[in-house]
C-alpha cells in the first residue's frame, strides 16, 4: 500500500474504478501506462 505522500499505484487496487478514483480524473501518462501494462499482465495470468 502507498504511504500518505506517495502517488497511488496500480498494484494497490484490484478494481479499475477504485484506481481511477484514487488517481483522479487526470492520471499521468506514466500511471496510465503502468495500469495498462499491469492489466495486460493479469489477463495473461487468468487464462
Amino acid at each position: 500500500m502507498t504511504g500518505p505522500d506517495e502517488e497511488p499505484h496500480v498494484d494497490d487496487f484490484e478494481d479499475p474504478e477504485e484506481f481511477a478514483e484514487a488517481v483522479g480524473v487526470d492520471p499521468t501518462a506514466e500511471q496510465i501506462d503502468e495500469y495498462l501494462a499491469e492489466t495486460e499482465k493479469n489477463r495473461g495470468d487468468d487464462s
